[in-house]
């Protein structure tokens, strides 16, 4: 079968044994489709250029690599009797959206085309990203990473971000039966994949597109920084009021403070593993959140109140310094995709 995986697997056997970082990124970017069963198609080689052209390193490098691939292609294509047709990597143009208000019709344009029968919800997600939610008729969502840049392919523009998506069922869970694509930094990318009763964490890093050593996971949990990654974008279209970890940490805050008013010595331990849970909720998931930054500083306050030298507390620090919130301000609901109710 003349899948991605075979192509890979011959750009492997049949280049020079010292490998140029062309052929092995190039290697990398098909193996990581992860499509063993079915033919390679133009928009499987779409995908691949287009994570190419995230990377700086291979902007500056576009013929080298466009090069490589053509000529490898081409005679695979010969050999396994291919025809499909491959747009030219080094003609794809980058078109970078400076206006916010630009970028988010783009990206709702686009997606609303794409699902005419979805509703479609852009919100921001760190700097010069955005988050574009598609809820379905059946309630099931995907969630889409974006950022600022789309792609011009033989005419038509897409957002260059396109594969990185999370799929949720009804239920606003991750859906077991689809794969799933996140970008963690400018150069991790992580796949997801439930198999067998656990999670496959296929990751990848640097312009190579190194393919790390696969983890299975029971539990999204176990990850800490992917984790956190993934409720920090579900924090952007799921109300508080309904997500599972934050009434938790809200809970759990509330039962520690009454706890340690009671007694402190019983609780002090407990005190301080619950404040260091939640803070690193706070920084990472839930920073303009009013309630739990207050729950917070009112544990932090306790805990400094009744400080002992034979435990350990939060490291020194100006006396709470890092709970001061730079903006604070009430969250926008409009910002917030009434999902639950």
């Amino acid at each position: 079968m003349s899948s991605a995986f075979e192509f890979a697997k011959y750009l492997l056997e049949h280049s020079s044994k010292n490998k140029s970082s062309s052929v092995v990124s190039l290697y990398n970017a098909f193996r990581s489709l992860n499509h063993k069963d079915r033919p390679l198609t133009e928009e499987d080689i779409k995908a691949v250029f287009k994570q190419i052209l995230l990377f700086p390193h291979w902007r500056t490098k576009l013929p080298e690599i466009s090069n490589y691939f053509e000529r490898y292609f081409n005679s695979f294509s010969k050999q396994e009797g291919i025809q499909v047709h491959v747009p030219k990597l080094e003609d794809i143009q980058l078109i970078k959206i400076n206006k916010d208000i630009n970028l988010e019709a783009f990206l709702k344009n686009y997606y609303q085309c794409l699902f005419p029968e979805s509703r479609v919800h852009c919100s921001s997600f760190g700097k010069a990203a955005k988050v574009v939610v598609v809820l379905h008729p059946n309630k099931a969502l995907d969630v889409y990473q974006c950022s600022d840049e789309i792609s011009m392919i033989e005419g038509e523009l897409s957002p260059l971000m396109d594969q990185f998506v999370l799929h949720y069922t009804p239920e606003l869970r991750l859906d077991k039966d689809r794969r799933h694509r996140l970008l963690m930094k400018p150069f991790r990318q992580v796949q997801l994949a439930f198999q067998m009763d656990r999670w496959q964490v296929q990751e990848t890093q640097g312009y190579s597109m190194k393919i790390l050593l696969p983890k299975e996971i029971s539990s999204i949990e176990e990850l800490p920084d992917l984790f956190y990654h993934i409720k920090s974008m579900e924090s952007r279209f799921i109300h508080k009021s309904s997500d599972p970890l934050y009434l938790s940490l809200t809970r759990d805050l509330e039962s520690c403070i009454e706890k340690l008013a009671e007694n402190p010595d019983i609780y002090k331990e407990k005190a301080v593993q619950t404040y260091q849970k939640a803070r690193n909720a706070f920084e990472n998931i839930f920073s303009d959140d009013r309630l739990l930054h207050l729950l917070l500083k009112e544990l932090a306050m306790m805990i400094a109140s009744d400080r002992a030298k034979t435990w350990d507390e939060p490291e020194k620090e100006s006396r709470e310094e890092w709970l001061k919130v730079q903006k604070e301000k009430p969250l926008d609901s409009t910002n917030l995709l009434p999902i639950v109710e």
